[in-house]
């Protein structure tokens, strides 16, 4: 049945079973700031409570942005935006991303970052488009 289908989808693309992280396979798209910090390419993000990682395809970290150092997160023209801020050691930039499932990916970062990071800071986070 279709109910079934959907569920079993779930399960997997929610990825790490109990580890309380998402991981997802993106494309990094080569800009400014994607350059500056070497990502630019086939990578992994790893969502976390209080992380959001971008990992090689081998799972070695490459670089890590605490939640409080993002500014927004969102999609536009179909890719995941990723804005992080000053505060952050890698200096403030924006980062896009091709993703298969960016609408997951948006859920995994409301459901595990800002969730249990700021709740009433939502609607800050997120770029409407």
């Amino acid at each position: 049945s279709s109910s079934s289908s959907s569920n079993q989808q779930r399960v997997t693309l929610v990825g790490l079973p109990g580890t309380g992280a998402y991981n997802a396979q993106v494309e990094v798209v080569p800009c400014p700031t994607s350059k500056r910090l070497g990502l630019v390419g086939p990578a992994i993000i790893r969502v976390t409570t209080e992380t959001i990682s971008v990992l090689d395809l081998e799972e070695n970290t490459l670089v890590d942005f605490l939640v409080p150092h993002l500014q927004r997160f969102g999609k536009k023209d179909g890719l995941f935006i990723l804005q992080i801020g000053d505060l952050s050691p890698t200096g403030a930039g924006v980062l896009y991303m091709d993703v298969a499932d960016v609408n997951m990916l948006l859920h995994a970062i409301n459901r595990y970052c800002i969730e249990s990071y700021a709740p009433e800071k939502l609607r800050t986070y997120l770029v409407n488009n």
